[in-house]
């Protein structure tokens, strides 16, 4: 498969929103902004963070089959290797980092140093979710352990969505169907590894299917996606369903504009460079909210130019993703000399 270019503009959108979204978490914990004054924060219909994270993880899943088809041959063994290196470098880098400006190199009081293994496996925000008592240090949010458990299934999805891609649609559409209007679990729907994963596989499917996917679909999303936004009423669905759905529009309308992104060569640039530090960006951003915003607010107070501070830290999430990148690209390649020298060693 080419590059394909909605499915940056896409990543940007997401990890854009989710940003936001901390960004006003943190504003109104300081009573500065309401539930209600908040921009673009939730309507009747859904919450705009639930819909950023649908999108996250649709994308997710699009962009890893899109990258295993670029080659000949898919390895399983090479597959974990590079996805493993790739997430749990850049997450140890950020969650030091955290560990010592938040913690200051100090458990929180309370903690069982034992819980830190959930951290070895990126898994401390989604066992917090889940209710664990664990050492969560604002890396990756909940749904990076989430993320970490379809990554390993992911070599399962990719069988079943290039091998049996109606049949692997449809009964994983109908157990969704039955998981929501049935739910049998305590933690939020939205927050579950088998709607995420739904929402993963359903991002896999589109994107192999959407050059075949009717223009006219647009006389379909475009309105649907409008009605959510807009209606002052609550819709009689239920909130999981008008979450994936809203995600779902969005993803196969933004997807129907590819001739038009292709063209784009200024725009394409900056997303896709934007998309180069998405990850470690996504990682750290949520540290950085709060260090900085408790900075801000305890020496300002209410006295504090929201719009500057704002300002500022975006411009620090940035920086620190970018520099969290450039360290996690040096200890890669330290990793890959030291393993090239053992591999040497044991040839001669």
């Amino acid at each position: 498969m080419k590059k394909i270019s909605y499915i940056d503009v896409i990543r940007v959108i997401s990890f854009g929103l989710i940003i936001y979204y901390h960004i006003v978490v943190e504003l109104i914990t300081r009573n500065f902004l309401t539930y209600e004054t908040a921009p673009f924060y939730y309507n009747s219909n859904f919450h705009v963070a639930t819909c950023a994270v649908a999108l996250f993880f649709m994308v997710s899943g699009a962009s890893l089959i899109v990258s295993s088809e670029r080659k000949e041959k898919f390895s399983v063994s090479e597959y974990y290797k590079k996805r493993f290196f790739r997430i749990l470098i850049p997450y140890y880098i950020a969650s030091f980092a955290s560990f010592a400006v938040i913690c200051r190199f100090a458990l929180p009081e309370g903690k069982n140093p034992w819980m830190l293994i959930l951290n070895l496996f990126a898994m401390d925000g989604y066992a917090s979710t889940l209710g664990a008592d664990a050492v969560y240090l604002m890396v990756g949010e909940w749904f990076m352990g989430c993320l970490m458990i379809l990554y390993l299934l992911f070599p399962l999805f990719r069988l079943l969505v290039v091998k049996w891609p109606v049949k692997t649609f449809v009964i994983s559409t109908i157990c969704y169907i039955f998981l929501i209007v049935f739910y049998p679990f305590e933690v939020n729907a939205y927050q579950n590894v088998l709607v995420k994963g739904y929402e993963f596989i359903l991002g896999m499917f589109i994107v192999r299917i959407y050059n075949r996917i009717p223009k006219k679909i647009l006389f379909i999303t475009i309105p649907f996606i409008v009605l959510l936004f807009v209606s002052p009423a609550a819709l009689p669905v239920k909130e999981s369903f008008l979450i994936t759905g809203v995600a779902s529009a969005v993803f196969i309308t933004l997807s129907k504009f590819e001739p038009q992104f292709r063209k784009l060569n200024i725009f394409n640039k900056v997303t896709g460079t934007i998309c180069k530090f998405s990850y470690e960006i996504f990682l750290i951003h949520h540290a950085v909210i709060f260090v900085v915003l408790s900075w801000a607010f305890s020496k300002y107070g209410t006295e504090a130019n929201i719009a500057a501070i704002c300002v500022l830290t975006v411009v620090l999430i940035i920086i620190s993703g970018i520099i969290i990148r450039y360290i996690s690209k040096a200890v890669m390649k330290l990793i890959g000399y030291i393993a090239g020298k053992i591999k040497y060693k044991k040839t001669t």
